[in-house]
């Protein structure tokens, strides 16, 4: 959700390759999806029997992978509209500091991305694995990242980009005013 307003906010829409407004739809439905998939996994760990074993690792595994590979895309998307912006900036993004924020967003994203990839090879190890017994991976590669996450969010919270988009573009509307009024 945060690239789309972003996005918005500095009157980039046209540089991305997907609608803007389809972002945030396409990520939930991916992020539902990704979970029904790993609850269906942990069901059949938890009350399947043991052929089915290695069929709900399987199942885990890839709803973590399908969310792994979704987010590259994301990433990816994200670095087309700053590239594009540094391009061809939009009135907005000319008068407000917002690579910050992007790059807030690529180093949040590398967090994420890490977490999952620990998580799959947690799966993929099984319970008896190096990842799942030992309790140090846990604060190392999910406590830690996502404490990060929260505290890069508090520091360059994306708000504070779309607030000062909108009083820039309000700046400007109001010289528009003034000019037009002493011209006439």
């Amino acid at each position: 959700m945060t690239l789309s307003r972003m996005t918005r906010a500095l009157e980039a829409t046209k540089h991305s390759i997907v609608r803007i407004s389809w972002i945030s739809k396409i990520y939930i439905l991916i992020d539902i999806a990704c979970v029904v998939l790993q609850v269906i996994g942990t069901v059949t760990m938890a009350y399947g029997g043991a052929d089915e074993q290695q069929k709900a690792i399987n199942l885990v595994a890839g709803g973590l992978a399908f969310q792994l590979v979704a987010f590259v895309i994301f990433v990816l998307l994200a670095m087309r509209i700053h590239y594009r912006l540094n391009q061809d900036p939009t009135s907005v993004s000319s008068r407000v500091s917002w690579r910050r924020y992007f790059w807030m967003l690529y180093v949040v994203s590398v967090l994420v991305l890490l977490r999952n990839l620990v998580r799959i090879v947690e799966f993929v190890q099984g319970s008896d694995g190096a990842v799942a017994s030992h309790e140090a991976y846990l604060y190392v590669f999910d406590a830690v990242p996502m404490s990060l996450v929260v505290l890069l969010y508090t520091v360059f919270y994306p708000g504070q980009l779309m607030r000062g988009a909108r009083r820039t573009d309000k700046g400007a509307a109001d010289a528009m005013r003034l000019m037009d009024h002493e011209n006439a």
